[in-house]
């Protein structure tokens, strides 16, 4: 049982240094959960002169009434998350996990309502961290479990489901699990280097599976409905649609590093390069750094929620 557990739903408070999970339509708790193989991601290397210098955004500098969809949690220091109800939703899909006394960080984008994410976040948690399996062990198992749920089987909620990225920090060595397309950034005072790579329809790899299994992609999704090909939940699909996830493991040397985790909210609207520059110019203050990324969010486009979880991993190493 976790001792130091704090559900942050619906009521928006703020509980620093606890477990935290950020984000839910709903008012039961969540947890969560993720791991994959090593594969190296796109790298991005920034020089001084490609890094913009306009200003920081103001810290929550969306208008009141917006804020009122803003759901955060964090120390600032450790970690921080933030996410915000996009505007063409009625209510948050994403959830975001922290369990900071584990070392363990992870993010869901849920489709259907937030129910899969949720359910998601809780199983991956209790079996990562909890039983100590392995990621790709507690991804499949948390999917079969689904699928037992009789919730899942009614005609609306057979198409539910959620992305999940999941991190165990273990000192300098990062384990990271993902499907679907929410990703996880390593951010250094010299680069930006994608650990995950996207689960999608139009990647060729993942349409030849989805035809070898039997279906088939049309206007760039899966049965014409799913842009991802690989989630937990989506009993409807579940043929096309799997939870094997992709594992990678690295080692992070460089001081004033950072992890970021973030939905398609995100990574839609804000570059690498956005990122890059609102985490080295907010020093350390992880609080500003996720509030002025969502807020760049909701600036350029705002209609799909976005999430952001930052870790500082000179911080995280040390516990």
């Amino acid at each position: 049982m976790l001792t130091e557990t704090d559900v942050f739903i619906r009521t928006g408070a703020l509980d620093t240094g606890a477990t935290k999970v950020v984000g839910s339509g709903d008012e039961r708790p969540c947890l969560l959960a993720v791991n994959r193989k090593r594969r190296r991601g796109k790298q991005l290397t920034l020089e001084t002169s490609s890094v913009t210098s306009k200003p920081l955004v103001a810290p929550l500098s969306v208008p009141y009434f917006e804020r009122q969809r803003l759901r955060e949690s964090g120390d600032g220091v450790t970690y921080f998350s933030v996410s915000q109800r996009g505007t063409r939703r009625e209510s948050l899909e994403d959830v975001c996990f922290a369990d900071k006394a584990s070392c363990y960080y992870s993010i869901f984008d849920g489709h259907g309502g937030s129910r899969a994410a949720q359910f998601a976040s809780r199983k991956l948690h209790e079996k990562i961290v909890l039983d100590r399996k392995s990621m790709r062990e507690a991804f499949l198992e948390t999917d079969r479990e689904f699928t037992k749920c009789e919730e899942f089987y009614s005609h609306r909620s057979s198409s539910c489901g959620t992305t999940a990225v999941s991190v165990r920090i273990n000192g300098k060595k990062l384990t990271v699990a993902h499907v679907g397309d929410s990703r996880a950034l390593l951010v250094t005072p010299t680069r930006v280097e994608t650990l995950t790579t996207d689960h999608s329809a139009t990647a060729a790899s993942e349409a030849e599976r989805i035809q070898r299994a039997g279906g088939y992609v049309l206007n760039k999704r899966v049965s014409g409905s799913l842009a991802i090909s690989r989630a937990i939940g989506d009993i409807r699909y579940k043929q096309f649609i799997v939870a094997e996830p992709d594992i990678v493991t690295l080692e992070v040397d460089e001081e004033n590093s950072f992890l970021v985790l973030g939905t398609d909210g995100l990574w839609g609207v804000v570059s690498d390069a956005e990122i890059h520059r609102e985490l080295l110019e907010a020093k350390g203050d992880l609080r500003l750094a996720c509030r002025n990324l969502v807020d760049l969010t909701f600036k350029c486009d705002g209609r799909d929620d976005a999430s952001v979880v930052a870790v500082n991993l000179d911080a995280a190493g040390e516990l």
